[in-house]
């Protein structure tokens, strides 16, 4: 699938072909080494945007695997991009906000397969942003997941709580003391985010690993 965009002038043009590509490293897999076929071991991994697609594409994978006896696990590092209230702005949730904004013929298309059809088919709330946002989309995931999430992570802090100020390593870098404190209560809520998914999810063989 081809997705475009325009800029104001109507000059750019950018293509996003997530799906495809995803099939066709399938596909080449397949062909070259017989991945699809005999594969009794895989590990799906990645980090940060890729961390979410892990959550988002392993019930896929899972559904492509040939062999009786094949194994997967999914690994997300840094993935765990979910629905919380901006820094002092309660009406603001920006990672969902953004999701729910990008949705659409003009960015991307909210298409999923495996599990994460079933999302999109009868989202939470009625609104398909829930699909691609945590907790709500690893409710839907039918692979057995090591969870690696930085409870401190910049990226995380910007897009899921919007926080105007950055850490710097272990000092408060750019951060008031109220902001550090702002901080250490996300990072509280984060990892409760995810032990609570993890264990009304029990049945997946699940863990967590968490680095601060």
């Amino acid at each position: 699938e081809a997705l475009v965009v325009r800029d104001g002038a109507g000059q750019t043009v950018l293509h996003f072909r997530g799906r495809a590509l995803l099939d066709a490293h399938l596909h080449d897999l397949e062909l070259d080494h017989q991945f699809l076929s005999t594969a009794t071991e895989v590990i799906i991994s990645g980090t940060s945007a890729g961390g979410m697609s892990t959550f988002m594409q392993s019930s896929f994978i899972k559904s492509q695997l040939k062999h009786p006896d094949a194994r997967i696990v999914a690994v997300p590092d840094a993935g765990w991009w979910w629905d919380h209230t901006a820094y002092n702005n309660a009406s603001s949730r920006p990672f969902f906000d953004s999701i729910a904004k990008s949705i659409g013929p003009e960015l991307w298309n909210a298409t999923l397969r495996g599990t994460g059809a079933r999302c999109l088919a009868d989202p939470p709330r009625g609104d398909r942003a829930y699909c691609y946002t945590q907790p709500y989309a690893y409710s839907y995931l039918d692979v057995p997941a090591f969870v690696v999430q930085s409870l401190a992570d910049p990226a995380n802090l910007g897009a899921c709580f919007a926080m105007p100020c950055s850490l710097n390593g272990s000092g408060a870098g750019s951060c008031s003391a109220a902001e550090v404190a702002a901080i250490g209560q996300f990072s509280t809520e984060l990892k409760k985010s995810i032990l609570t998914a993890q264990s009304q999810t029990s049945h997946k063989g699940i863990d967590s690993h968490f680095m601060t």
